[in-house]
């Protein structure tokens, strides 16, 4: 495994950092090798000499000053600055080495990489190298692969090294002997073909790609890197929680198999990968799980038991006797009340969360009671809320919703809609109400309504309500549930958009006790109403044929 060390060097170098050691003799006596210095916006100068000896090469400061020469001799710093006679660069820094048992100082140099780049730019590439060995400093390319984020091949050669002559350990790998590209070019025929896709590319993606690009950097290709993206710990940390993985291993859990070890082979089977983190990412930044894709691996959280409820129970009763014992003291002892008054806040917070837990397992009923405490009529086919009991709240409102729409479809599909037109919104007052115009069981009645003709002829009504989203979400067909705490209302103006209607809903102030509040928003509708959980199944399947005829007008 090649050092952090060496992948730096040649990453440097690919950002336009290049660092080196000199002796002091190879630099002119005016110079102050000394301390540490370091100027911007330098410019690199030749300075000619006398009598045909060698030029030597000069650092000038933004004001024209001479800041750093040195001379003709054979130096690590002469071959750098002769790389950018007279160019300019960002920064130029040097200092004393002290590592070093002879006078040496180290130079710095940054020169920033302005692409030319003139053709069309290409939204991503995929690269990948083939090598003689693992280190970029010593190791040279033997093949290059570049592809599109369409997959084809945009540029795909092998090389002939320069200075190595046989790899047995790689070609054992990769399977390039020194005699398959015995003709071929040096790599460093391609710098410019290489270094002008590099520059059109919008998005480079390598799977461990300081590797790769630590290579590409030794034979001084530039490239910004902020608009590199490592396949390998995307792919690990998303799926895996670690920055290391195979690309065999992820290609297989994306069902691709390819033929490994080949440049070009190794860029689709990562732009298939990278596509797996990219869509991944889209659904967990839009809330969305599809069951197509595991999740991450995460620590699941501990379920409560009614055992733990019990116990935690009879611990809260015993820690209420000994508050009450300590309160008794104060009488005799009033200083006690320093103890006394943190211990019954303490006792508070643990009596709420033991009554929580009793209801969260079961063991006692929930204390609201809303609107729809009593019994409801239940909806057809939709699960008993007693087969739920021993089941996980969320598990039980998810198949509630999944049941609804299921039910939604088979009548979809049983009966195709007519065509039907909208009636447009209007405002209907509470004195104005027919009499035994009572709208559905899982809604409460509003200040702004909106009618249309469904495509039975039967008229819908919406009741307006609106909330903060709240801390249970559901997400089927387009229909989105939203359950809340009535304590966790707000009240606030918003704007909602109805079916086909734009009407600004008026929020409310949260009424006294504990009732719940479901919501359904649609891509062309959204109300919220009061509702028990046994309620969701209803409000998503109404939910959801309003949608489905929203979609077909």
């Amino acid at each position: 495994m090649v050092s952090d060390r060496r992948f730096r060097h040649g990453l440097n170098m690919l950002r336009g950092e290049y660092s080196v050691l000199t002796s002091t003799g190879s630099v002119m006596q005016t110079t102050d090798t000394s301390s540490k210095h370091m100027f911007k916006n330098c410019t690199i100068i030749e300075v000619p000499q006398p009598n045909g000896r060698k030029t030597h090469l000069a650092v000038c400061s933004g004001r024209g000053d001479i800041v750093f020469e040195t001379n003709g001799r054979h130096s690590a710093i002469y071959a750098l600055l002769e790389q950018f006679a007279d160019q300019q660069v960002e920064e130029f820094s040097w200092r004393p080495y002290a590592e070093s048992s002879t006078p040496t100082i180290e130079c710095k140099l940054y020169a920033r990489h302005e692409p030319k780049a003139t053709e069309p730019v290409i939204n991503r590439i995929v690269l990948d190298v083939e090598t003689t060995g693992l280190d970029p400093e010593g190791d040279e390319i033997l093949r290059l692969s570049i592809i599109d984020g369409g997959g084809a091949a945009l540029l795909d050669e092998t090389y002939k090294p320069e200075h190595t002559t046989s790899w047995p350990d790689a070609q054992r790998i990769n399977r390039i002997s020194p005699t398959s590209v015995r003709n071929r070019p040096p790599i460093t025929d391609d710098i410019e073909r290489i270094q002008t896709l590099l520059d059109r590319a919008q998005e480079v993606c390598a799977f461990n790609a300081d590797f790769d690009l630590a290579f590409l950097g030794e034979i001084g290709l530039r490239l910004d890197t902020s608009k590199v993206r490592d396949t390998m710990r995307e792919y690990g940390r998303a799926f895996h929680g670690s920055d290391y993985i195979k690309l065999t291993q992820a290609a297989e859990e994306c069902n691709y198999r390819y033929n490994a070890h080949d440049s070009l082979s190794d860029c689709r089977a990562t732009l298939v990968v990278q596509t797996r983190v990219d869509n991944y990412r889209e659904r967990k930044a839009a809330k969305i799980n599809w069951g197509d894709v595991s999740e991450p691996t995460r620590r699941p959280k501990k379920r409560e038991t009614k055992t733990q409820a019990r116990i935690y129970t009879a611990l809260t009763w015993i820690l209420l006797f000994l508050c009450a014992v300590l309160i008794a003291v104060c009488f005799a002892a009033p200083y006690m009340l320093i103890v006394a008054i943190p211990t019954c806040f303490i006792c508070r917070a643990c009596v709420k969360h033991a009554r929580g837990m009793r209801e969260r397992t079961g063991l006692s009923k929930s204390s609201h009671k809303g609107k729809h405490s009593g019994q409801q009529q239940r909806t057809e086919n939709m699960p008993e809320p007693a087969a739920a009991a021993g089941a996980d709240e969320a598990e039980y409102e998810r198949r509630l919703a999944m049941e609804a729409t299921k039910t939604v479809r088979q009548q979809a599909e049983a009966n195709p809609p007519a065509a039907s037109a909208p009636v447009p919104a209007v405002h209907i007052d509470e004195a104005s109400v027919i009499p035994g115009d009572e709208p559905p069981m899982f809604m409460v009645r509003g200040s702004k309504v909106a009618k249309f003709k469904g495509d039975d002829g039967t008229d819908f009504t919406l009741y307006q309500r609106t909330i903060k989203c709240g801390r249970e979400e559901h997400r089927l067909d387009g229909v989105e549930a939203v359950v809340e705490e009535g304590s966790a209302l707000q009240s606030r103006f918003t704007a909602t958009r109805i079916f086909l209607l734009g009407v600004f809903a008026l929020a409310f102030k949260k009424r006294k006790g504990g009732e719940k509040w479901l919501g359904i928003m649609g891509p062309d509708f959204a109300w919220v109403s009061r509702a028990d959980r046994k309620h969701i199944g209803d409000a998503m399947k109404f939910a959801a044929k309003v949608n489905d005829q929203a979609r077909k007008q």
